[in-house]
């Protein structure tokens, strides 16, 4: 503050120290410079004011520019909009026709499988039907050799020719049922080659004509069998039953891809995960085409009917066992061990539910077999039908063919109830698990 004010102090001295002429000249001065100072201040404004002016005309040539390649991207962003939006009507388009075709190779593939068992059952009728003409070749000329004995014979003994006529009678049937037997080869022979182009070409044919080969059911003679039953394998069945199981696996089937998402067997999950679901009725539900827990958790309940009609499994173990529920659980990341097991002990009792040794007639060996066909406790085979039971111990084979399982179920209703002192009194009355007989 001292400087400033001596600084001050000095300059009004030396103001004070001029008279009046150099006080003029000093104005004057001044005035000059203060002219010069806005002349240079004016020129350095005015071109800086060019520059700016320059740089504006510039920034108005780049905004034309721009704003012009603007509207060119935006008209190309408009006609790619409209590219894009009949791709994706092209796309969905596409994905409609990949479905169709899809479900037609499907039919295809199950229509040549019908053809190409037909074929084989239909080349096991021609093997058999040669066999029966080697065989009536071999009749015939045993006939003309004991044609020609009786000729001699009757030359030899001048006996009338009732004799011969009745031996000629014998001969001519046996020539007409030769006559019959080569004229129905002869049809199955056409039948066979009409099978063969058909499979040539794969052509569409009316199913309601044909057997459910896929099942594996063999073409019957309507001559020789009943007619009410076919024979899957070793197992008989009415088939009624079987139209019904075949309608369900193609309802399930044709539910693929609509109700239910479509899988491979690639992205297949460990079904026995499932409580109630096994190693046999796993194998059951990909063969359908159900390999994950995405898929079952996709189930309603008319797609449960179906698979239970499919499977042959016990009605309303799939809902009671709650597959869908369990299937939804673990799809979402649970673990088995997060689901509620299935009861193994009646609480009333403290009856072993998966004992199926208490049941008269059940030893270790056949509770292996059931257990392993998802028979797994007293519970299921109290609610399993006769027919499904003797078909289980037929397809193990060996003695177990010939175990009798009809108070099974019974007696395993009992254990479940905790009816124990009437199971004992049953047993008492069963003989080796069987009823005794009268």
């Amino acid at each position: 503050m001292e400087i400033i004010k001596e600084f001050w102090n000095d300059i009004e001295n030396a103001f004070t120290a001029l008279d009046s002429e150099q006080s003029m000249m000093a104005l004057v001065l001044a005035g000059i410079i203060y002219l010069l100072g806005l002349w240079t201040a004016w020129l350095i404004w005015g071109i800086r004011a060019r520059r700016r002016m320059k740089q504006i005309r510039l920034l108005e040539s780049k905004y034309n520019s721009l704003e012009a390649e603007h509207k060119v991207l935006t008209a190309k962003q408009e006609q790619l909009t409209l590219d894009f939006e009949a791709l994706t009507k092209e796309k969905e388009t596409a994905d409609a026709q990949i479905v169709s075709l899809q479900r037609e190779r499907k039919a295809f593939e199950h229509q040549y499988s019908l053809l190409k068992d037909e074929n084989s059952a239909h080349m096991g009728d021609i093997e058999t039907y040669i066999k029966k003409i080697d065989m009536m070749d071999t009749q015939i000329r045993n006939i003309n050799t004991h044609n020609a004995q009786l000729e001699e014979e009757l030359k030899a003994t001048g006996n009338t020719m009732n004799s011969l006529a009745a031996v000629q009678s014998s001969f001519n049937s046996t020539k007409d049922r030769l006559t019959v037997v080569e004229a129905r080869i002869a049809e199955l022979i056409g039948e066979n080659q009409a099978l063969r182009s058909e499979l040539s070409g794969i052509k569409p044919i009316d199913t309601t004509n044909t057997t459910d080969t896929s099942l594996g059911i063999a073409d019957i003679d309507d001559d020789e069998t009943d007619t009410s039953h076919i024979i899957i394998g070793n197992e008989e069945k009415p088939v009624d039953k079987i139209h019904q199981i075949g309608e369900a696996r193609l309802a399930v089937q044709d539910a693929i891809g609509r109700t239910i998402p479509m899988a491979s067997m690639n992205e297949k999950d460990d079904l026995q995960q499932i409580n109630g679901i096994g190693s046999y009725i796993e194998k059951q539900l990909n063969e359908l085409g159900i390999y994950t827990f995405e898929q079952i958790c996709a189930w309603d309940d008319a797609i449960i009917e179906q698979v239970t009609t499919a499977i042959e499994f016990f009605p309303g173990r799939i809902k009671k066992d709650d597959w869908k529920g369990q299937a939804c659980a673990l799809k979402n990341g649970s673990t088995n061990k997060d689901i509620e097991p299935v009861t193994t002990t009646n609480p009333k009792t403290s009856v072993q539910l998966n004992n199926l040794k208490i049941v008269e007639g059940i030893g270790p060996k056949i509770e292996k077999i059931l257990k392993t066909a998802d028979i797994t406790n007293l519970e299921v085979l109290s609610n399993a039908d006769l027919d499904t039971l003797k078909a289980i111990l037929k397809k193990a084979g060996g003695r177990f063919r010939l175990a009798v399982p009809d108070t099974w179920a019974k007696q395993a209703d009992m254990a479940v109830k905790g009816d124990l002192e009437a199971l004992k009194k049953y047993q008492d009355h069963l003989d080796g698990g069987k009823e005794p007989k009268k």
